[in-house]
């Protein structure tokens, strides 16, 4: 607390008080958990646009009769 009030005393370019940093990491996390969430479901999306795009290319050779 003291270090704080001597530095904003001093108007040292850059600082950031305790509490302003606290309120930063706290919504740095927030973003990060949003984005990791967002990843996470681009991921599943990509899988199963991968699965369906095998499925389809693999269709025609499925088929019992093929065409020459």
């Amino acid at each position: 607390m003291v270090e704080d009030s001597i530095r904003r005393e001093e108007c040292e370019e850059g600082y950031l008080s305790r509490a302003e940093l606290i309120r930063r990491l706290r919504d740095a996390e927030e973003e990060l958990k949003r984005l990791r969430e967002g990843n996470r479901l681009l991921k599943r999306l990509a899988e199963n646009l991968d699965n369906e795009l095998k499925r389809y290319r693999a269709q025609p050779f499925l088929q019992e009769t093929l065409k020459a």
